[in-house]
């Protein structure tokens, strides 16, 4: 079997190597390749994150990961996933003190509390996570893809306080490359402002109500650290991390609702792609209408070209991204017809 260094030379931008834990045949991390065209350095790289942050990386760095699956996706996505990936990124093949854009979900932790079962990082709660049906998209997924598509599109960093994990990351890069091609397909991509993101973002409650719906109790810290916020026991589990959808939200659904039962005829002919046909009334989910709003309503898409959300998202990236871990993404490509997988022993 070839070795992984040498391997490379047939690699493509956005494959995916993830790398096992040895010994065992265990998933434990994820990383996107970037091809020496594409790469900061002009060498073969590759963007994960790692405890250090997002960050781009010599090949060398995966020396210290044996056993690799190296994993291509057929289309375009995987390339536009890689350039988010590189948005989103600091890099060390160049400038070894770039300052990291996005660190490793690992905050807060056993370095600010002693509490145990503290489940108030992004780490902890994806860890959680058992199966790619507990975490489907709901409103909390899709107006937090909203907002990485905005970053995206503005080259703002993912996640300045929280961070994010490695698998998270690359679904993320995904989703939000796949949005971003949707919205400029459509036309609207410019639509996505700062004004038209803060609306999206508004269809949810707030922060602070979340905490008055669901109240946590308070961790304490270990002696001498300030935390910038309280930590809260079990913060960041998803059951109590993702805010509800508001009043307004709610009703404003539940209309859309009303209009489809009383109308189908006109809903039909008003909505063809989101509702191809009769049976289709039937099945568009909470998500699929709030997705329906912020479409015709937010972003100025006709309603004769409004899809459904999984027509812009594929299947394989098609969950509540911010909870999915790299046992679960890695099980997703290997039964999905759409990645061609190959694995290898040793780096060199």
């Amino acid at each position: 079997m070839s070795a992984l260094k040498d391997a490379v030379q047939g690699f493509k931008t956005g494959d995916l190597i993830i790398t096992y834990l040895p010994g065992v045949n265990r998933p434990l991390h994820v990383t996107i390749y970037l091809a020496p065209a594409d790469s900061p350095s002009n060498l073969p790289a590759f963007i994960h994150s790692s405890t250090d942050g997002v960050m781009i990386e010599g090949i060398s760095a995966w020396k210290d990961m044996p056993k690799y699956r190296h994993a291509r996706r057929s289309g375009d996505l995987a390339a536009e996933a890689a350039k988010a990936a590189k948005v989103w990124a600091a890099d060390r093949t160049i400038n070894q003190n770039t300052a990291t854009t996005t660190p490793y979900g690992s905050y807060p932790g056993s370095k600010e509390s002693a509490t145990k079962g503290l489940r108030a990082n992004r780490f902890s709660a994806m860890m959680q996570t058992t199966s790619i049906a507990s975490i489907p998209i709901e409103a909390a997924g899709l107006v937090r893809l909203m907002k990485w598509t905005y970053r995206l599109k503005t080259s703002a960093p993912l996640s300045v306080n929280r961070g994010i994990t490695c698998a998270a990351f690359s679904c993320a890069c995904h989703q939000a490359a796949a949005m971003k091609i949707y919205l400029r397909d459509r036309g609207v991509l410019n639509n996505l402002d700062e004004a038209k993101s803060g609306e999206i973002n508004g269809l949810l409650e707030s922060k602070k109500d979340l905490r008055v719906r669901l109240p946590l109790p308070e961790a304490e810290p270990l002696p001498g650290v300030v935390p910038k916020k309280p930590i809260l026991i079990g913060a960041a589990l998803r059951e109590h991390s993702n805010r509800g959808m508001t009043k307004e939200t709610t009703e404003t659904i539940g209309k859309v609702t009303g209009r489809v039962e009383k109308s189908p005829k006109t809903t039909l002919n008003s909505f063809p792609e989101f509702f191809p046909d009769e049976a289709s009334l039937t099945t568009a989910s909470t998500t699929d209408l709030l997705w329906l709003y912020i479409q015709t309503k937010v972003l100025g898409i006709s309603s004769f070209l409004a899809v459904r959300l999984d027509r812009v998202i594929p299947t394989d990236f098609f969950y509540d991204a911010k909870y999915v871990n790299s046992l679960l993404l890695d099980a997703l490509i290997r039964n999905s017809t759409d990645w061609a997988t190959k694995d290898y022993d040793t780096y060199e």
